[in-house]
Formats: structure tokens, sequence, C-alpha cells
């Protein structure tokens, strides 16, 4: 059964952040990239559990998958009884720790 997504106004950036960077050197792979987070949390929308969960992590349920086609963009979502909850986009390249450790305080 297909759960709603929502994406928290942070991954909303993130989303947008990335492909506007993506887009200074090659318009058209920006467009991809949009397309491919949207196909991503759509397929995880149907299988939530494709996601690894992220160990140690402040949000109960928090997990990581890879952006399909664009493996260096990782989303980190949260897998509800009735929707996925898009939470963060990253680039593998970040400090994951950091990162979580500011997810403290999102809701």
């Amino acid at each position: 059964m297909k759960k709603r997504w929502v994406i928290r106004p942070p991954a909303d950036f993130d989303i947008n952040y990335y492909a506007n960077l993506i887009a200074e050197a090659n318009r058209p792979a920006a467009h991809r990239f949009l397309e491919a987070v949207i196909n991503t949390i759509d397929d995880l929308s149907i299988y939530p559990g494709f996601g690894t969960r992220v160990e140690d992590a402040p949000l109960n349920d928090l997990r990581r998958w890879r952006v399909k086609g664009f493996d260096n963009y990782i989303i980190l979502y949260r897998d509800m009884p009735d929707r996925i909850i898009v939470i963060a986009l990253v680039h593998a390249s970040r400090d994951m720790d950091a990162i979580l450790r500011k997810l403290t305080d999102a809701p």
C-alpha cells in the first residue's frame, strides 16, 4: 500500500539547494536530479523498508536511502504508519554525525 509523503521545509530547501548547484554546471542534469529525487521518494512511499535504519539517530525511525542515479545524495526520512516524512537530503561527503545532531531540533 502506497503511503503519502511529506517533504519537511528543511528538506525542500536541501533539494532546491543541490538542484541549483547542479544547474550551475549542467541544467539538464539538474532537471534529471529533481526527477530522480521525486521518483525515489515515491518509491519509498511504496516500499519504506528499502532504507537503512540510521542507528543512534535523534529521531525515531529515521532511515536513509540514496537517490536513484545520483548515489552521492542521501534522503533521510521517517517511516510513519500513514506516511513517510522526508527530513533532509544530504550529500554523502557531508559529516553525517553533525547533520544528525542538528536533527535533534526537528519536530
